[in-house]
């Protein structure tokens, strides 16, 4: 085998080297960190829309293309990263606005340059939700307030809850009924609300229902306050129904065996519908119409009206009714 000596392999491989540059072959250069760029990528956290500050260093190669990408999502282009920019330019710093929902995000930016290399740094940011602005809120309860059936000249209190749940503090201008004779805001100690309401508090307004007609009835309390919904409304509804009647009229014996009356002056609002009679410790009668016949001697005689609510008071006489034959 012939062996070379030191000097003649140096003669050779400076041959080989010299022969690959008179034939055209390109030889990579060794990539090697200082010919990288170097990229800093900053990402702040902010309201609806976050930010980042991004900075290319120049480097040894020249830049080919810069783009970003936020979540995974299309590659998007950077034309000011200094794309094409000669080797040795000074960095380049800019800011990038970027989107995403409320939540936590990612940002991704990668500088490529001409001869293949590849430089990509990502940093993390939160998109935050915009602050809840401090503000009160009404809640009136119950909406709609209803009364239900009351007889004449009863009367009829409920209460009406006011509530604020919202992040300040209420403050209260009026709280009124509007005007109806039927119902109307008391001044018991049952009302509990004054001007300011703090938040999550409850205070009580006592409404009363006076009807003076029959009939349905509907009225509003409304509340006036600093809360955006002013004013809050409740409807409140009642219904005026039928009481007893009062008692018949003009009790008197019409003939030796008829005893004979007239209808209350007030039938209670609702219709007449037959009369008790009684006369005597244990005999009763009842009677569609406004007399009876009877014959007894000296015996006190009680008559009453009864409607769809029930009898009313009576009204009494002592009668002697003489029976002939």
């Amino acid at each position: 085998m012939k062996r070379f000596s030191g000097s003649s392999r140096r003669v050779r491989f400076a041959a080989l080297s010299l022969i690959a540059t008179i034939s055209g072959l390109a030889v990579p250069a060794v990539s090697s960190a200082a010919a990288r760029p170097s990229v800093s990528v900053v990402a702040v956290d902010a309201v609806g829309a976050a930010s980042a500050s991004v900075s290319v260093n120049r480097a040894v190669r020249q830049i080919a293309s810069c783009t970003y990408v936020v979540d995974r999502t299309p590659t998007v282009p950077l034309s000011s990263c200094g794309a094409g920019r000669a080797a040795g330019s000074k960095a380049t710093s800019y800011a990038l606005v970027l989107p995403g929902a409320v939540g936590s995000h990612s940002v991704a930016v990668t500088v490529r340059l001409t001869d293949g290399g590849i430089t990509t740094r990502s940093a993390s940011y939160q998109v935050l939700a915009p602050p809840v602005p401090l503000a009160p809120k009404v809640s009136l309860s119950p909406n709609p307030l209803d009364f239900g059936t009351v007889r004449r000249d009863d009367t009829a209190t409920s209460l009406i809850t006011l509530t604020n749940t919202g992040t300040a503090s209420l403050t209260v201008s009026s709280a009124t009924m509007a005007t109806n004779p039927h119902f109307q805001r008391t001044t018991s100690a049952a009302n509990t609300c004054g001007s300011t309401l703090a938040v999550g508090a409850s205070c009580t307004y006592e409404i009363a229902f006076v009807p003076s007609t029959l009939g349905d009835k509907t009225s509003t309390f409304s509340l006036t306050s600093n809360a955006a919904t002013s004013p809050d409304v409740v409807t409140v509804t009642g219904v005026r129904g039928p009481t007893l009647p009062g008692a018949p009229q003009n009790l008197q014996l019409a003939s030796n065996t008829r005893f004979a009356w007239e209808a209350p002056v007030d039938d209670g609002g609702s219709a007449i519908l037959d009369y008790e009679v009684t006369f005597g410790s244990s005999v009763s009668s009842t009677s569609g119409t406004d007399y009876v016949e009877l014959c007894f001697p000296d015996t006190l005689m009680k008559v009453r009206a009864r409607n769809v609510v029930g009898y009313g008071p009576s009204v009494e006489a002592t009668f002697s009714a003489t029976c002939e034959g």
